[in-house]
């Protein structure tokens, strides 16, 4: 039962999120049935990035898993997970003249949601 937020700064616009997370869910079918699994996308409308200058952007994917997977299999999915965000969105960064890097956190759900 993934649970997948995707929050990111007002000033990111054209985000495709359905490409994204339709990518993002087969990713975690490795691991995981994804039938269950819930994704949204939260824009921050209180952001400061760096010295707070308009052109800094944040994009961050948070991923809950329950317990039970190695750190190996974690990192696993973490990078494809980065490799995702980048390709799709380092070119509306590009057209939007933004600087941001994409963050990806995964963490393990308590064990009373298993």
């Amino acid at each position: 039962m993934p649970l997948i937020s995707l929050k990111y700064s007002p000033n990111v616009q054209g985000i495709d999120f359905a490409k994204i997370f339709t990518k993002v869910h087969a990713v975690l079918a490795e691991i995981t049935d994804i039938q269950s699994c819930k994704s949204w996308a939260e824009c921050l409308n209180n952001t400061h990035v760096g010295t707070g200058e308009t052109q800094h952007a944040i994009v961050l994917l948070q991923v809950s898993l329950l317990p039970g997977r190695s750190t190996e299999v974690k990192q696993h999915i973490g990078q494809q997970l980065v490799n995702i965000l980048n390709q799709a969105l380092q070119p509306l960064f590009s057209n939007l003249g933004l600087n941001c890097k994409p963050s990806v956190e995964l963490r393990e759900l308590g064990a009373y949601f298993s």
